[in-house]
């Protein structure tokens, strides 16, 4: 994998982690969960993050 491709996969993640953190800021669990959108919103950052952590592959994210 190039370089370059595996920078913006990582800079991928660090996005979407930070989106979660603004999405859930100042919310308990009982609020998180009962606001659909939210959780919505969260779960497709966590689908795009995990994407970007299998293109990378369990080794490479290892050393990272």
């Amino acid at each position: 994998m190039s370089t370059e491709r595996e920078a913006l996969r990582l800079q991928d993640i660090i996005d979407n982690a930070d989106r979660i953190a603004s999405y859930v800021a100042g919310m308990d669990y009982a609020a998180f969960a009962a606001d659909a959108r939210t959780v919505d919103a969260v779960e497709r950052c966590l689908q795009r993050l995990t994407e970007a952590a299998i293109k990378i592959g369990p080794e490479r994210m290892a050393q990272v």
